[in-house]
């Protein structure tokens, strides 16, 4: 019985998911030598890290907030 009722839930979340994927709309993706282009906006990415076994705990709050 549990194979049954397991099988039901993932086909269910299975159809749910594709439905839910064929309403999403397609977006224009480029790039070129200084940003990603997002349906015509710029988009510069920014990344970066933070070592917290450098920072005392307590700081991490504010190093996390530096980077947002």
């Amino acid at each position: 019985m549990k194979t049954k009722t397991l099988f039901a839930a993932m086909s269910f979340l299975t159809i749910c998911s594709m439905d839910a994927q064929a309403q999403i709309p397609q977006q224009s993706i480029r790039w070129d030598k200084q940003s990603l282009i997002f349906d015509g906006k710029r988009v510069v990415p920014v990344m970066g890290e933070v070592h917290y076994s450098r920072i005392p705990q307590d700081e991490w709050r504010e190093e996390v907030r530096k980077i947002m």
